[in-house]
């Protein structure tokens, strides 16, 4: 039988932190190792445990989950990430992301969806909105799409891209258009997410 996933659960908000203690401890392969309520513990107890996967709130008071993820980021440890948050925002996103986050998911997630990403993100893979956006995609990107692409992901706005490339904000918009179309995504978030799945060259 195999070793259960072990995690540390972050979240300021009580009710929350015990809600995802009822659900995560009845799932199978699961091994809740300890719980945190704020951002500068979580540091050190997560050196210390040393969880397969730590699921954190992104809205800490004090060091926030981006800020626990630099503190550890060059840790040798076997910690994997999981970033719980209410709105996603396309920068934070970039920025948990290329940060090494595995996954940034809704708070209101379904359980078996939440746990189903744990056990992704613990064998090695990233958990994105949209599965399906995975495929050849990106051989339909023109050379500036694929630009334009990657300084998404990088969490730059449209106002900067625009100034990199020496192009209009309008520009930019209706490259992105043809881009979300092109790959079959809804909107900025889901776009870093394919990003992040596919290494453009």
């Amino acid at each position: 039988m195999s070793e259960p996933i072990r995690l540390v659960l972050v979240d300021d908000h009580p009710i929350v932190l015990q809600g995802l203690v009822q659900v995560l401890e009845t799932q199978p392969g699961l091994e809740i190792v300890a719980t945190c309520s704020d951002g500068a513990a979580a540091v050190p107890l997560i050196r210390a445990r040393r969880p397969d996967v730590a699921v954190i709130d992104a809205m800490l008071p004090g060091l926030d989950g981006l800020g626990i993820v630099r503190a550890l980021r060059d840790d040798p440890g076997p910690t994997r990430f999981v970033m719980l948050t209410a709105t996603l925002d396309a920068r934070n996103v970039a920025a948990a992301m290329n940060l090494g986050v595995r996954a940034v998911v809704f708070k209101d997630l379904p359980v078996a969806t939440l746990v189903e990403c744990i056990r992704t993100v613990h064998a090695g893979g990233t958990w994105q909105a949209a599965p399906s956006l995975i495929g050849d995609e990106a051989s339909q990107l023109t050379a500036r799409e694929a630009e334009i692409v990657r300084m998404i992901a990088d969490g730059l706005r449209n106002k900067e891209i625009a100034a990199e490339l020496g192009i209009s904000d309008g520009t930019v918009k209706v490259h992105l258009h043809r881009i979300y179309e092109k790959l079959g995504v809804d909107g900025r978030v889901e776009l870093i997410f394919w990003a992040q799945s596919h290494r453009l060259p």
